[in-house]
């Protein structure tokens, strides 16, 4: 398993929060920050719906 990266465990942490403050903090960073931390979300989820077997 490869080690995830700062952005990665950041990304699932804030996933876990409620959304108003995922909205305070993804307010705070950069554009390109923002863009990351998305993309990131992303990525997580559809590897998880990848994961699950078809019916």
């Amino acid at each position: 398993m490869t080690e995830k990266t700062k952005e990665q465990i950041w990304a699932e942490w804030v996933a876990t929060q409620d959304i108003g403050h995922f909205q305070e903090r993804l307010n705070a960073e950069t554009e390109d920050g923002k863009h990351k931390i998305l993309a990131q979300l992303l990525s997580s989820e559809l590897y998880k719906i990848r994961l699950k077997p078809r019916c």
